[in-house]
């Protein structure tokens, strides 16, 4: 996941857009991380 995210990331700063389906799935597993996130600090 680490890698996909890195490689979305390069092609934004370098001002290309990525595939659909990659930009989907970034988008997808940061949302999934902060969900994540905000749970496990809720719960504490």
């Amino acid at each position: 996941m680490r890698k996909l995210l890195g490689r979305v990331a390069m092609e934004r700063a370098t001002g290309k857009r990525p595939a659909p389906t990659r930009a989907a799935a970034a988008a997808f597993a940061v949302g999934a991380g902060a969900a994540v996130l905000t749970y496990r600090l809720l719960r504490h």
